[in-house]
């Protein structure tokens, strides 16, 4: 039974290569057959056939002579431990040609860093256009059984991360698989097939950032590749695709680095599309990508009336929307939260705070208030819609999103309506609207609250929806009217989706009652899921119609054809099957940058599940040893002696030291462990290592961002050596605590960024997107 080769343990992209030993465990050297009904012969470049084998059959190699593989069938029942138990259950295949097989079931490893290659569904050049129909069909990427591409298997979506296996003889076919690795058990069921090399990329590995904030950012395209920002992606998208990768950095000097990265140029100029809305009125593709922005944000502004019973139930409100942290984690948007206390008379403008991203500083600030609510100036009275004219302006920049007021008061004023400049404000705003009386008693003032509040809610909402049409597309996403449903005993809403094309609430008690808030919390809830529900229905019915009918004005963009090299009026009918995906091509270039301007971008890993673990598995080494104090009690502290207990009673209390001296256990075990550890994964995988007197040269971030490309974010670790790890007088003890105390906090970041937001699955392998300030 033969070992698997060290070449193919790993794959690596430049083939034969001389490999460390130590590079994998010696295991049985399984293949699998790349085509459907592939031939096996008796004798290595025979012509007399023995058998035919399936797609993606695995099998142990026994013998090899030159281009050929003496084969088995692979049985896991033979198998113990990666050992050859039972050679009987092994079914003889004979010879065949290596260039038919699958030499490895590892994905294509850079050899030069020792990871592995992504890649991604992409239009690279021209010349599989001429069939583009054969190679995409609906969205997706067909996947074919033999390099000959005449018998498809499956598809996988376009412009999705996958992996490179091998490439055909010719390098104009590439099979490719979901996953970075597989097993024997799994070669069935694991996405694969052949695709044309003119549909794959490479997507990076595992460093990219978003440079939309570097300054430089539009002098370096024009400079390096001739095209301006209007011809390039948007780079503030939050969708992976639009971060490139960085293949390098490379420090030309002490304040200026050399960025090996990537820039998105569109294949198609889809400016000129338009679909028409419900309304009558055309929606260009401008209006369509700012309407997929805007549709992922909700602004909650909570307006507190400047009225007695509001103020005195204020802390317990305020007690109640500290659950809205982990309320809005729960939905698919991004959310902001601000807040406008009306009965506030104070001068510094504690009382309002402006919509704000960071949902849990913004309630923290809220809580401060209600701890200071009793010595702060407080107005009471006045008109009873000031707090939401003072509230409204805080969402002027923001308009065109979803905002929802959620209204807390108790009485209204005696006028029968609202007057038609704030109905106007609501509307201008696109508000949706939570009223709640947190009191009712006998009077009309009482009464008028609630009526005032279906005012607001019914006369916007009508004017609201008219407005709405603008953006709609199909007919069922109409409703005859706006009509009320009652959820509870004295809970209104507005009955959307059935009766209803737009959400609004009203809360009241019974008179001489108060109203509990966590009933106006849990409506709030109720109604943000009605808007999310329907932020996500307008996406999916604009996206759709986009699809069908609106990219028939697509032309192709003059930026990227001239970069191939070819002639635009020879591409546009060639590009229909795939107008309707948002095409793409990624240029490679070089970016000159400052420190300072480094620092501007938005740094981020894009790992498999395997690559994760082995950061974790880092930081947890560089941690093992811990420093640690040692206690000692002061020698020349006397003791006293006392007669009886009443001395000692009698003495005066002594301030206490806020923190006992601290002596440090001997830490020279946990500089040797530290060492040991950026030693080890700063070669871990590498086929050329780098040797360890220059890693010990190296400063603690430049042998960081060889273990995992990213460099350090922290001066600290520009400024200490790997060798200073072991050297006291240059790194204290001191130091030494706080460094392994920054690498502890880093790696509780890192724990609580693995989170279901952060994780996507393509193709059958599961990734995950961290951030940079995640990591050291």
């Amino acid at each position: 039974m033969r070992e698997t080769p060290n070449v193919y343990s790993r794959n690596y992209c430049c083939g034969q290569v001389a490999v460390s030993k130590s590079m994998d465990k010696k295991n049985p050297w399984i293949v699998y057959s790349d085509r459907g009904n592939n031939k096996t012969y008796y004798r290595p470049g025979g012509k007399v056939v023995l058998k035919e084998t399936a797609y993606m059959e695995p099998f142990a190699v026994i013998g090899e002579k030159g281009d050929f593989l003496k084969l088995v069938k692979f049985n896991p029942s033979a198998f113990e431990n990666g050992k050859l138990k039972d050679l009987s259950q092994l079914e003889y295949y004979g010879w065949v040609k290596k260039d038919h097989l699958l030499l490895s079931s590892h994905a294509v490893t850079d050899v030069a860093t020792g990871f592995v290659i992504k890649m991604v569904t992409m239009l690279k050049d021209t010349s599989s256009l001429e069939r583009l129909d054969n190679f995409i069909s609906e969205g997706s990427v067909v996947l074919y059984q033999e390099p000959e591409m005449l018998t498809p298997i499956g598809k996988v979506p376009f412009q999705q991360p996958l992996f490179l296996l091998k490439k055909s003889a010719d390098n104009r076919k590439c099979f490719v698989v979901g996953k970075e690795r597989f097993s024997p058990e799994e070669s069935s069921s694991v996405v694969s097939g052949w695709i044309p090399s003119s549909l794959l990329m490479p997507l990076g590995e595992y460093l990219y950032w978003n440079y939309q904030n570097v300054p430089i950012t539009k002098s370096a395209l024009t400079a390096n590749l001739n095209i301006g920002e209007k011809h390039c992606l948007g780079a503030d998208s939050s969708d992976w695709s639009n971060l490139n990768p960085i293949y390098a950095i490379k420090e030309l000097d002490e304040n200026s680095f050399s960025v090996h990265t990537t820039v998105s140029v569109p294949v198609l100029d889809m400016n000129g599309n338009f679909v028409y809305g419900l309304s009558g009125k055309p929606i260009s593709r401008s209006a369509y990508e700012k309407a997929l922005v805007d549709k992922k944000h909700i602004n909650v502004m909570l307006v507190f009336s400047g009225q007695r019973q509001v103020y005195d139930r204020f802390g317990q409100l305020v007690s109640s929307f500290q659950q809205m942290d982990d309320m809005l984690k729960k939905y698919d948007s991004d959310f902001r939260l601000g807040y406008c206390v009306g009965f506030d008379s104070g001068t510094d403008g504690m009382g309002i705070c402006p919509l704000n991203a960071n949902v849990s500083e913004v309630l923290s600030s809220l809580e401060h208030y209600a701890d200071l609510q009793q010595n702060r100036p407080a107005s009471l009275g006045g008109d009873a819609w000031m707090a939401l004219k003072k509230a409204l302006p805080l969402m002027s920049d923001y308009r065109s999103e979803c905002n929802v007021l959620v209204l807390v008061g108790e009485n209204g004023n005696l006028k029968g309506q609202v007057e038609s400049s704030l109905i106007d404000d609501l509307v201008n705003l696109n508000c949706r609207i939570v009223g709640c009386q947190i009191y009712s008693n006998q009077g009309n003032s009482f009464n008028n609250f609630v009526l005032q509040v279906e005012d607001m809610i019914s006369r916007s909402s009508d004017k609201l929806v008219k407005q709405k049409k603008d953006l709609l597309v199909h007919s069922e996403q109409l409703s005859p009217n706006n009509q009320y449903r009652e959820i509870s005993e004295n809970v209104y809403a507005l009955d959307y989706p059935l009766n209803s094309m737009w959400q609004g609430r009203i809360l009241f008690p019974k008179k001489r009652e108060s109203l509990s808030p966590d009933l106006l919390l849990s409506e709030l809830d109720s109604l943000l899921a009605e808007a999310v529900d329907d932020n996500n229905d307008i996406i999916a019915h604009l996206q759709n119609s986009f699809h069908k009918v609106g990219t028939g004005r697509s032309i192709v963009n003059p930026v990227w054809s001239e970069r191939m090299g070819i002639a635009t009026d020879t591409l546009t009918d060639l590009l229909k099957p795939i107008c309707s995906l948002n095409p793409y091509t990624r240029f490679s270039f070089n970016m000159e940058l400052g420190k300072k301007e480094m620092k501007k971008g938005e740094y981020v890993l894009f790992l498999t599940e395997t690559e994760l673990d082995r950061i974790r598995q880092f930081l947890r080494d560089l941690t093992l040893v811990r420093v640690d104090y040692r206690y000692s009690a002061s020698a020349t502290q006397k003791k006293q002696k006392y007669k009886s207990c009443v001395g000692l009673f009698e003495q005066e209390a002594k301030a206490l030291p806020d923190t006992l001296p601290r002596t440090y256990v001997n830490t020279s075990k946990v500089r040797r462990s530290m060492q040991k550890a950026f030693l080890y994964w700063a070669n871990e995988e590498k086929v050329y290592p780098t040797k360890k007197r220059t890693l010990k040269q190296m400063s603690l971030s430049q042998n960081q961002q060889l273990i995992f490309s990213l460099p350090a974010s922290s001066e600290l670790l520009d400024s200490y050596s790997l060798r200073s790890l072991r050297k006291k007088k240059v790194l204290t003890d001191r130091d030494l605590d706080e460094l392994q105390e920054y690498y502890l906090l880093k790696q509780r970041k890192l724990e609580d960024a693995i989170i279901s937001e952060n994780r996507f699955d393509y193709n059958g392998q599961i990734y995950y997107r961290i951030g940079a300030d995640c990591l050291p």
